[in-house]
């Protein structure tokens, strides 16, 4: 297993962590409740400032960790309105909070291994082992503690009890993929391939149903997913100035929704998390503005 203790940020040599306080601003008219600036004083008394290159939420919306560009990782908790830093700097291909385990980081490393990191003490809480290559994605089962990690080249499902390998998924050789990851609910797990061909697996038996995105895509590529709290209904957009909404179950359109026309591509959209029996479901959806919609289906 490796030490992260190897990777000791320059800023923080001993690994204490010093968890300071801020607050918010609800006086402002413009809505702004906390700005952030990166600037970290070094040893020498020099204040060095740094840039974010990503960041993420917990389940609960309490806890924000963002990495800068050298791999330093900042842990904000609004519930206590504490930050500090973590004691190790990385360089690493994503970071994500565990939906098993509360206060739980995973930082995927570049040599394909990816760390369980706990955010209040910053101590290891195991290691991932199997990846070839950086992993650039990753997504939980519901209620089970299993992971979905995803490669260039390969995905596995992981024990997160054993930090352990449960299962690796079969990949096209010849053909990439654009995401992989479990479903909400129903813990099956959906991938779409460049030749836009969707699978569907079982999960623990891994039968495999292969369909292909509805035709009112028209071959457009992907570039982003999102799926209801319910899992029924997945959400698809990409360079195109359309979203379909596609059943999960049946792979067949449920709706389609038609941009305006000066929105030629979708960076990204998100199902805004609503309780499950609200009939009514917000998607939102990222180009130069914020557009909201409000679906039914």
């Amino acid at each position: 297993m490796t030490d992260p203790t190897k990777n000791w940020c320059s800023e923080n040599p001993t690994g204490a962590i010093s968890k300071r306080s801020f607050r918010i601003d609800t006086s402002r008219k413009d809505g702004l409740l906390l700005q952030i600036h990166h600037t970290i004083t070094a040893r020498n008394k020099k204040s060095k400032h740094f840039k974010f290159d990503e960041t993420t939420f917990d389940d609960t919306g309490e806890q924000l960790a963002a990495i800068d560009h050298v791999g330093n990782i900042v842990v904000i908790d609004f519930s206590c309105l504490r930050f500090w830093l973590l004691p190790l700097r990385l360089e690493c291909s994503f970071i994500k909070f565990s939906s098993y385990r509360k206060n739980e980081l995973l930082i995927g490393k570049l040599d394909g291994s990816v760390l369980l990191i706990d955010t209040g003490s910053g101590a290891s809480n195991g290691n991932l082992l199997g990846h070839t290559e950086p992993v650039s994605q990753a997504s939980f089962a519901t209620g089970e503690p299993y992971c979905l990690t995803v490669s260039k080249t390969e995905a596995i499902i992981w024990n997160l009890l054993s930090a352990s390998k449960h299962h690796r998924l079969a990949l096209h050789s010849d053909v990439g993929y654009r995401q992989i990851f479990f479903i909400p609910v129903s813990n099956k797990i959906f991938a779409c391939f460049e030749d836009n061909t969707v699978h569907v697996w079982k999960f623990k038996s891994f039968e495999c149903a292969k369909c292909s995105l509805p035709y009112q895509w028209n071959n457009k590529p992907v570039s982003s997913f999102s799926v209801t709290r319910d899992g029924q209904t997945i959400a698809i957009g990409g360079s195109s100035s359309v979203v379909i909404l596609m059943s999960v179950e049946t792979c067949r359109l449920r709706k389609r929704l038609q941009l305006t026309k000066y929105i030629n591509s979708i960076a990204r959209l998100e199902f805004v998390p609503q309780p499950l029996t609200v009939a009514q479901t917000r998607l939102f959806l990222f180009y130069q503005t914020l557009v909201m919609f409000c679906c039914s289906y």
